[in-house]
């Protein structure tokens, strides 16, 4: 008979502070375009409409949100990164940005998935653990 301790989840320290690492940056983020869109303006070189910061804090805020669903152990919390994360990418390439902006938005979706890869001392990663 397996004892409690086998029957709950766990996910790897790593994966907890990446997420939270996540969080922190796409609150930030929201915080920044709605407050200090100057200094980003500045910063980036780019001048950022009304309507582009609110379109970017809707992508960040639902990056909080995959974050948030990814705690409790949700898989749509990843597909929701994914989107939102490309998404990101689309309108940066339509507003003429770039198609640079697609390594930035692909490398943060391998590293979120490979850091779920990492195994517990049970030998379940955390993309095993998700409902």
């Amino acid at each position: 008979m397996e004892n409690e301790q086998t029957l709950k989840k766990q996910r790897h320290g790593c994966v907890t502070a990446l997420l939270i690492f996540m969080m922190f940056v796409n609150s930030a983020s929201v915080t920044l375009y709605f407050f200090a869109s100057e200094f980003i303006s500045k910063s980036l070189s780019v001048e950022l409409s009304n309507a582009d910061k609110i379109i970017l804090s809707t992508f960040q805020i639902a990056n909080l949100i995959s974050c948030i669903l990814l705690f409790q152990w949700k898989k749509i919390g990843f597909w929701l990164y994914i989107i939102t994360d490309l998404a990101v990418v689309v309108l940066n390439v339509y507003e003429g940005k770039g198609i640079s902006q697609l390594w930035p938005a692909l490398g943060g979706i391998a590293l979120l998935f490979g850091v779920m890869q990492i195994a517990t001392k049970s030998r379940k990663t955390t993309w095993d653990e998700l409902d």
